[in-house]
């Protein structure tokens, strides 16, 4: 009994504006998806700068690489623009 608490509920809802019964929109599912694709970028593009960092010879390497790690994405988006776009491969 205590799992139909949670069962969802398939029966159509009604709703309400201002006490008047209107057509209820459909949640747009679409914000959850772009959300979720930027999200997997972000964690692509952290993950890449740790690697540069980690792989290449730079000043105060350890230093980025504890802050990429702490600070995860700032830290990632820093390091790019400070450190990674000026880097010539010797």
């Amino acid at each position: 009994m205590a799992l139909g608490l949670f069962a969802p509920s398939f029966a159509q809802a009604a709703c309400f504006v201002n006490g008047s019964e209107v057509p209820c929109v459909e949640f747009p599912w679409w914000i959850f998806i772009v959300f979720f694709l930027v999200l997997i970028a972000a964690f692509v593009f952290w993950i890449t700068m740790l690697v540069h960092a980690a792989k290449n010879p730079i000043p105060n390497k350890t230093i980025w690489i504890v802050l990429m790690v702490l600070f995860a994405l700032p830290a990632s988006i820093v390091y790019y623009f400070v450190v990674k776009r000026g880097y010539v491969a010797a």
